[in-house]
């Protein structure tokens, strides 16, 4: 199991015993993922082993009984389907003490409101790419931060003495467009210029319908 996957059991695993009264001996928490994906590295075929796993460990080591509730949704991320899925669980099973997933920035934007309106915890291996991160007082992140990616980026740049640059980034998207805005701050205060920013569009089915040379060509004559 790689790194990613022991750093997600071993979160997990403490996740539940957070969420648990030690007086009971059975707690049920909501499982929100996308199934069967071709695409998302984060599908319950990955990241199922750990939770069973992390479950398992709260059954053997403290005598107590995890239940995951699915809420599974088919292929690829879903707002619908994540809020759709959550509202569902709470309704079929309103002693539910906690959300594990989703790992859609999109859903996670959703449900999260949905985790604070309910307060129900909800633990999620997305990273800083809520704006309003005060809006989500019961959400738990395990993973990257925005904020050294941009750092990386420029140190890079610098490195080479690249101080003029251009960014294309998906359009409507939350992930890059935060990455974006971090970049747009940070390089304003270390010296940079972000000469152009042109965007794509991607369509569901992760076709890009946006001319990508047309993009190339335009970026060439702001940022060379």
């Amino acid at each position: 199991m790689g790194k990613f996957k022991n750093g997600l059991l071993f979160g997990v695993t403490l996740f539940f015993l957070q969420c648990m009264d030690v007086s009971a001996k059975r707690y049920r928490f909501g499982l929100l993922m996308v199934n069967d994906s071709k695409s998302n590295r984060f599908d319950l075929q990955h990241i199922g082993p750990a939770i069973d796993i992390a479950s398992e460990k709260c059954r053997a080591n403290y005598n107590v009984e995890v239940e995951l509730i699915p809420g599974y949704y088919p292929h690829r991320c879903s707002e619908v389907q994540a809020i759709g899925k959550a509202t569902d669980i709470t309704t079929d099973y309103p002693d539910i003490v906690a959300f594990v997933g989703p790992a859609c920035s999109d859903d996670v934007q959703v449900v999260g409101r949905y985790a604070t309106y309910k307060n129900i915890p909800i633990i999620t291996g997305l990273g800083d790419v809520l704006k309003e991160r005060d809006e989500f007082t019961t959400l738990i992140r395990m993973s990257y931060d925005l904020k050294d990616k941009a750092r990386a980026i420029l140190a890079f740049l610098g490195n080479f003495g690249w101080r003029y640059f251009g960014m294309i980034y998906r359009f409507q998207d939350i992930y890059y467009g935060t990455l974006a805005e971090e970049l747009m701050r940070m390089a304003q205060k270390r010296g940079f210029e972000i000469t152009c920013k042109l965007t794509y569009v991607r369509a569901p089915n992760k076709t890009v319908v946006t001319d990508m040379y047309d993009i190339l060509e335009r970026m060439k004559l702001c940022a060379r």
